[in-house]
Parts: structure tokens; C-alpha cells; sequence
């Protein structure tokens, strides 16, 4: 399956409002979080948007998990991680731009 969804960092810098930053988080791969978190960190600092460094910071420590014996991330990492993604949701709509 192909899609025209291509998660750089450089594509993540053109975005200029919290919802598409989000939108960008959200969609983009384990892989690029592991890759260029520090990168996605800066870019997202540049921008101010705090609640999207929280969950790029929770998203990149679920990729580095160690799974249960099932392969699942442990609870607090699953919950850790829904807290930070509606955080983010809130304040990307509360942002409005």
C-alpha cells in the first residue's frame, strides 16, 4: 500500500500550524522517531509546542521498549502514551493556528 504521506523532518519544518504538526506526529513511523528524534525535538521547540515534544519524547521511549513476553509495550508505556497523544490533541486545538 502506497501513500502520499512522506514523514521527513524537512516536511514536519513547513508545517506551520499545531493541528498539521500533530497530524505529522501522529502518522509518522517508529522508524523516523528513532532516527531523527533529536531533529524532530528541535523543530518542534522552534515552534513552542510543548505538548508535542512530550509525546515525541513518549513516542521515541515506546519505540525503544523492551515488550512483554505477548510483544505488547508494557501498560504504564501504552498509557503514558494515550495521556501524551490527547494532550497534544487539546492543545493543538487550542492553539488555532
Amino acid at each position: 500500500m502506497s501513500s502520499s504521506f512522506l514523514p521527513t523532518v524537512e516536511h514536519l519544518a513547513s508545517l506551520h500550524s499545531a493541528p498539521a504538526q500533530a497530524d505529522w506526529l501522529f502518522r509518522c513511523p517508529d522508524g523516523v522517531y528513532a532516527r531523527s528524534h533529536s531533529e524532530i525535538r528541535a523543530v518542534l521547540a522552534a515552534s513552542n509546542f510543548k505538548a508535542a515534544i512530550t509525546y515525541a519524547d513518549v513516542r521515541l521511549a515506546a519505540v525503544n521498549q523492551v515488550r512483554t513476553f505477548e510483544g505488547r509495550l508494557p501498560v504504564q508505556i501504552e498509557a503514558a502514551l494515550a495521556i501524551a497523544a490527547l494532550e497534544m490533541r487539546v492543545a493543538a486545538a487550542a492553539r488555532g493556528d
